[in-house]
């Protein structure tokens, strides 16, 4: 079959295991409103033990896929697939063929009083999903012979209907994709019902929906965050220009890890240790290529090297960064330590010292000079001042730090155009942080004054 595109789903081992294959995604995707509790998956050895690696699966879902608030569109839809392994001794040659097909619910007709589906297709998947529940290893050879054939009549005749009846129930907006997918995870696919009712846009979404279907059937995010598995998706599928279609797909993840780069030289942290993870999906995804014929021998050493450098520089920046994260770090717990003996040093002296030279008056012993809320207003005050010279000291001592550590710091010591300018900013700096102290001092004293007079 000419297939039109291609798209990888995952595999860091470089073999999927389609026994493995359930509805990866079902029911809303940003809301609660479409729930779906009866999937179906029916997963089975066709020609040997119920285990065997020849299978034969039907899934099942119904999908929101609805992504605007565009009132009178509706984005409920069901996806069912029909698909078969064949039988091989030999894990590369092992492949999954088959056909998706996605039709709105609104072309469904009404459920029968059982809460059944009346439609042809369906009638074979509710019979075939109790066969597949009696699965188990305690099922004796002959048990399993028969489950086996009564499951493989009901899987021809759900293939049956879909291909030649399909058209005869779902009259409108519905699109059938034909799919392969090899044991690295490549996926080919091509819409396969009438392109000429079918805008070219609508296609390609169609398409790359059914991609992702298949995707999180056969792949879950369990040891990674979940954008990772996003990064990969379809594009267009050149028989005459494998390399091309391989490099294509390789540039999907350097795209995102060249948005990391950038996202590191700015100084941001949303993408901080990400690029590893991608940087193995590259590596195991440049040796899928290389072994499915995608990619050349010249190109793909060409790009381990290019993965290499990349793995490099992003150690050396995350070096940097974490350098850089513990001086801050250190310079923050330090001055925190220098206020809090300041604080402390303070209150020993108000308390013991400055309030001994207080005359309260001998009505009561808990009456102070000002009463409570000019005594609140100065702690308040105090506590401020604090704060500021806080912040302004550690973001001084900060920036100096990570300048001094730096080239722009050599640069303005070293050369004399540079050398006064520097000077002269550290001086204003100095006399900031002096002023601040000796003016939190006087404030405190005067208020101490007022409050004892």
């Amino acid at each position: 079959m000419d297939y039109t595109h291609i798209g990888w789903i995952p595999c860091i081992n470089g073999h999927l295991d389609y026994g493995l294959m359930s509805p990866g995604i079902s029911g809303s995707f940003t809301n609660k409103k479409l729930q779906d509790p009866k999937t179906t998956k029916i997963n089975y050895g066709f020609l040997k033990q119920y285990d065997h690696h020849a299978r034969r699966i039907i899934l099942q879902s119904k999908l929101d896929w609805k992504d605007s608030n565009t009132k009178g569109c509706d984005g409920r839809f069901r996806v069912i697939v029909v698909a078969e392994t064949n039988e091989s001794e030999n894990l590369d040659e092992r492949n999954l063929q088959g056909k998706l097909f996605i039709y709105p619910l609104a072309q469904e007709p009404k459920l029968t009083k059982d809460g059944e589906s009346s439609l042809p297709w369906f009638e074979h998947i509710h019979k075939a999903k109790p066969l597949h529940k009696k699965i188990s290893s305690k099922l004796t050879p002959a048990e399993w012979e028969g489950i086996q054939t009564d499951l493989n009549r009901h899987y021809n005749s759900v293939v049956k209907n879909l291909s030649k009846n399909f058209d005869k129930y779902i009259e409108q907006h519905f699109y059938e994709i034909s799919f392969s997918v090899d044991p690295r995870g490549f996926t080919k696919l091509k819409l396969t019902n009438s392109l000429s009712k079918v805008a070219e846009n609508k296609a390609y979404l169609a398409i790359r929906q059914a991609f992702y279907y298949i995707k999180y059937s056969l792949h879950s995010h369990k040891h990674h965050y979940i954008e990772e598995d996003s990064l990969t998706t379809i594009v267009p599928y050149e028989a005459e220009s494998p390399d091309a279609v391989g490099l294509k797909l390789l540039g999907q993840l350097k795209r995102e890890l060249t948005s990391i780069k950038r996202t590191y030289s700015s100084g941001g942290q949303k993408a901080f240790g990400e690029e590893q993870g991608i940087i193995s999906y590259m590596n195991s995804l440049c040796a899928s290529l290389k072994s499915a014929r995608y990619l050349k021998p010249s190109t793909y050493n060409r790009e381990k090297e290019y993965l290499n450098s990349l793995s490099n520089s992003f150690y050396v920046q995350s070096g940097k960064r974490d350098r850089r994260d513990k001086s801050e770090s250190d310079i923050r717990s330090n001055y925190r330590t220098y206020v809090a003996w300041a604080f402390s040093l303070v209150s020993i002296l108000w308390l013991v010292v400055i309030k001994g030279f207080v005359k309260y008056p001998d009505t009561t012993k808990f009456e102070v000079p000002g009463g409570l809320p000019l005594q609140l207003i100065l702690v308040v005050v105090f506590l401020l001042c604090s704060v500021y010279l806080y912040v302004n000291l550690v973001k001084r001592k900060v920036e100096n730090t990570l300048n001094t550590e730096g080239l722009i710091a050599w640069v303005e010591k070293n050369y004399i155009v540079e050398d006064k300018k520097f000077r002269r900013n550290q001086l204003v700096r100095i006399f900031k942080a002096v002023a601040t102290v000796i003016a939190t001092v006087l404030v405190i004293v005067a208020l101490d004054y007022a409050v004892s007079h």
